[in-house]
């Protein structure tokens, strides 16, 4: 939005289209320095949350496979 009101305004003087652009840019290092360790966190926690639901669904499906397979189960799924 903001370089829309810059272009239109000052279209005539690059200089002030290239000092927004640099404010721009410079003032967007700031946040991705204060909320990258915060990104890396997060992205490791739910990497590993995502890994053990995962971990706890195979168990689960080697689970109900076994029973499955099981003799007592084969048998009354024929009664």
């Amino acid at each position: 939005m903001e370089k829309i009101v810059i272009i239109s305004f000052w279209s005539g003087d690059p200089t002030i289209s290239g000092e927004f652009s640099l404010v721009s840019h410079v003032g967007a290092l700031v946040p991705r320095f204060i909320y990258s360790p915060i990104e890396d966190v997060s992205f490791n926690l739910f990497s590993k949350m995502a890994a053990d639901k995962n971990e706890k669904s195979k168990i689960s499906n080697e689970e109900e496979l076994k029973l499955i397979d099981s003799p007592t189960h084969n048998d009354s799924i024929r009664s």
